[in-house]
């Protein structure tokens, strides 16, 4: 499978930043410091789970909904 957005795969996922935070794995957002990093996973089909790829689908989403409500 390949992620229609960032183009990783099963092969080559991507390397999401994490951070420690009360020992719990947490994503590290922009400006923190990252201790380590995961691998991608599958939200659902041709969208892995890094936080970009999971705006756009969410982005793609709420456009096709909003395109049931013109088309109504």
């Amino acid at each position: 499978m390949k992620c229609k957005f960032c183009g990783c795969s099963d092969r080559r996922p991507c390397a999401i930043a994490m951070r420690m935070m009360d020992d719990q794995p947490m994503l590290a957002l922009a400006g923190q410091v990252s201790t380590f990093t995961s691998a991608c996973g599958w939200i659902a089909p041709e969208i892995c789970s890094a936080p970009a790829c999971v705006a756009k689908a969410y982005s793609e989403a709420c456009a096709l909904v909003e395109s049931w409500d013109e088309a109504a």
